[in-house]
C-alpha cells in the first residue's frame, strides 16, 4: 500500500491528517492518484454534507470594526471610508 494510499484509508476513517498527510496529498502527480484523491473527497463531502449545496454571504451592516484582523479589509486600523446602515436601509 502506498502513502497515498495509506492518508485517503485514514482520510475516510474520520481521523485529522498529519501536516506530512496533507503533503502527500498536495503533491499527488499522476492522473491516477489524482482520481483516487477526487473520489476520496466526494466521498467524505458526500458523507457529511450529502448532495446539497451550501452557501454564506456577509451582509455588512456597518463598516466599523473593533477588531483588527490582519487579512480583513474591514480591520481595525485600516484607514477605509466607513459606514454604518440605518434601521430603513437594513430592512429594506
Amino acid at each position: 500500500m502506498s502513502a497515498l494510499d495509506d492518508v485517503i484509508l485514514s482520510a475516510t476513517d474520520g481521523e485529522r491528517l498529519s501536516a506530512d498527510d496533507i503533503e502527500t496529498v498536495l503533491s499527488v502527480e499522476s492522473d491516477r492518484d489524482m482520481e483516487k484523491v477526487f473520489e476520496c473527497a466526494r466521498s467524505i463531502t458526500e458523507r457529511n454534507f450529502g448532495r446539497k449545496v451550501f452557501t454564506y454571504g456577509f451582509v455588512y451592516f456597518s463598516t466599523y470594526c473593533r477588531n483588527n484582523c490582519t487579512f480583513c479589509y474591514y480591520r481595525r486600523d485600516n484607514d477605509i471610508e466607513r459606514y454604518r446602515r440605518s434601521r430603513e436601509e437594513i430592512v429594506s
